[in-house]
């Protein structure tokens, strides 16, 4: 099973595990997805047909070696009307996403109802939990039952109450992040360390190299740690006084070359007016107006709200440009960007930004710009590509 954002490792054959808890998950993210194509169709108010989303689950997958039937996913819809809102339509049942669904969320039913699974027919039930240390004495033995005073009876909420096993678990998702953020932080601090050696080399600048550890990565200071100047100790005052007037005429000193541990200003603004234009050239690359065309006469539909010029905009999506359909079309606009998703990324032509809205062709690329032929338009579940559907640059 996949790992979500902020959620531990989940054991699908432990008893906090739930069926149902994972069912729910999938159900929100199917219905928290922007409806395309007509398999799959959600109406304005985000309500989804239930036999759709049925069928959408049962080619995910089974659940407990059985399909998914309408009925179970009704059932927890009708269940969980915190996350999930039932209506009724005349096409039949429909359901929406009310919320996003809490991770690592455990269904208390679970312990009143019957066991699904061997592992949980194999533990015993806990009757007693005795205040004393020790084992409780073995039947047979003469022995007495344990009494009020000898014991004390503990309900299913402070049986199962967190401890110091979830604050284990939730130090160490902690630590994970904490991990992955410092490795992130050091790729990007390589990338930019290259593209700085990169623009020097195309300005025929020497390329500084780094030598011994970088005081910011140990938390020293790096105005103390700084190498001393090199050069012998200036000379006493009254020896210097004696050498200044024995020069005839005023003598400039070069600058001492900064130690290891100081910045050197001058290097530093140049390189970043080189990442400046470094960027601003490759926003001029991008092209200012994209060109749409291909869609055939048993098409036109499709062809007159996907046809026509498309101009760029200022605002980005996922560090990839925006284009939005000419002003001539503003009455039915139309705006091409790319939507990194885990499971559904690649470039979309939308009516808006919007993620509730309708998909009317679909690329799964992740280049920097649209790209010109591949895609699925109109956009069909089957993902049949459109030999015939360009988008080319105009200029």
């Amino acid at each position: 099973m996949a790992r979500f954002r902020g959620e531990g490792h989940r054991d699908r054959n432990s008893i906090m595990y739930n069926d149902r808890d994972h069912l729910s998950r999938k159900l929100i993210k199917i219905l928290r997805r922007p409806g395309r194509g007509h398999h799959l169709h959600k109406r304005r108010d985000g309500y989804m047909l239930l036999h759709q989303v049925a069928a959408q689950l049962r080619s995910r997958g089974t659940f407990r070696g059985f399909p998914v039937t309408e009925q179970e996913v009704e059932e927890i819809a009708r269940g969980d009307p915190r996350h999930f809102g039932v209506a009724a339509s005349p096409e039949g049942t429909v359901i929406r996403a009310l919320s996003k669904h809490a991770p690592g969320s455990v269904d208390l039913d679970l312990f009143n109802s019957a066991s699904t699974r061997s592992v949980e027919s194999q533990l015993r039930t806990v009757g007693y939990v005795f205040d004393a240390p020790g084992p409780p004495p073995l039947p047979g033995d003469g022995a007495s039952a344990p009494s009020a005073e000898g014991g004390s009876v503990m309900g299913d909420a402070e049986l199962f109450a967190p401890g110091s096993s979830d604050d284990e678990e939730d130090y160490e998702q902690v630590q994970d992040e904490l991990r992955k953020l410092r490795q992130e932080n050091a790729e990007l601090k390589d990338e930019v360390a290259a593209l700085k050696a990169e623009n020097a080399k195309l300005r025929g600048e020497p390329v500084s190299v780094k030598s011994g550890e970088d005081p910011w990565q140990t938390g020293a200071d790096p105005w103390q740690t700084g190498a001393p100047m090199a050069g012998p100790s200036p000379p006493a005052p009254a020896v210097r006084h004696r050498e200044d007037t024995q020069q005839t005429s005023p003598k400039l000193e070069p600058l001492a070359a900064p130690t290891s541990g100081q910045p050197a200003l001058a290097a530093l603004h140049r390189e970043t007016k080189a990442e400046n234009m470094r960027q601003a050239h490759e926003e001029n690359a991008e092209p200012a107006v994209l060109r749409v065309s291909g869609l055939g006469c048993e098409q036109e539909p499709f062809a007159s709200r996907l046809h026509g010029e498309y101009l760029r905009l200022e605002e980005r999506r996922c560090g990839r440009p925006v284009f939005q359909r000419g002003a001539e079309a503003a009455a039915r606009q139309m705006v091409l960007f790319y939507w990194d998703d885990p499971e559904l990324s690649g470039w979309y032509f939308c009516p808006s930004l919007d993620e509730e809205v309708e998909t009317w062709a679909f690329h799964a690329g992740d280049t920097g710009l649209p790209p010109a032929d591949g895609w699925v338009a109109p956009y069909d579940e089957n993902g049949e590509v459109n030999p015939s559907f360009r988008v080319e640059a105009v200029r």
